[in-house]
């Protein structure tokens, strides 16, 4: 088991620094890495990467649109902003909480464990409004990032943010490029392309009622 996550953790690495160095990766630099990993959910997770980065590669530019117009679009006063703290109040009432790494969905009352600060993960600056379809991560009042691990699981123990600490935005009032407020309907989706539920996991295959949540702004 422990030489399977060390042969996977050195195989990301591989495809990230070469991915770092030249941009791209080419079939021919990525099949050694591939054939090197026995286990075929390993071998996915690498070809997830990959897949995740090329499709990265061609939104660019639409990204930057994007980030343009919401950018020269005045947001509304009580809109979520990059940098602030933010709660994550589930359908049941319940919040998002940092307990020494370990995350639970159980507690009604906001306190400091319960408060995260939202980042993004697109390089939209600080101030700037928070947008559906915006990736983010979450800082913990411990200076830890939530993190999806791959069996669905949520931690927050991560002192640097990489794609399993980057969640998606996704609407369910189908404003595809509103601003996101703390009255806003929204899911969190993970790199897995699930979605945040009460239990604890990114484990829901589709959004309904139990994916609903709010971002609600916990600013002092």
């Amino acid at each position: 088991m422990n030489n399977q996550i060390a042969n996977l953790n050195d195989a990301q690495l591989r495809v990230q620094a070469i991915i770092q160095q030249y941009g791209v990766i080419t079939h021919q630099q990525l099949t050694p890495i591939i054939q090197s990993l026995e286990n075929i959910n390993d071998r996915s997770l690498i070809m997830n990467q990959v897949l995740m980065h090329q499709c990265e590669r061609q939104i660019t530019l639409e990204n930057r649109v994007r980030m343009l117009e919401e950018m020269n679009t005045q947001p509304a006063k009580n809109s979520i902003t990059f940098g602030s703290k933010v709660a994550l109040k589930t359908c049941t009432g319940h919040y998002v909480t940092d307990d020494k790494g370990r995350v639970f969905i159980n507690r009604s009352v906001l306190n400091a464990w319960e408060i995260f600060t939202i980042v993004s993960a697109d390089g939209k600056p600080f101030g700037s409004p928070v947008c559906v379809n915006d990736a983010v991560s979450f800082l913990s009042h411990r200076n830890c990032y939530l993190c999806c691990e791959r069996d669905g699981e949520m931690v927050c123990n991560r002192r640097n943010r990489d794609t399993w600490e980057t969640f998606h935005i996704v609407d369910q009032t189908n404003n595809n490029r509103g601003h996101i407020s703390s009255t806003t309907p929204v899911a969190i989706r993970s790199h897995l392309y699930k979605f945040l539920n009460p239990s604890g996991y990114c484990s829901s295959q589709a959004i309904g009622e139990r994916e609903k949540l709010y971002l609600i702004s916990a600013q002092q």
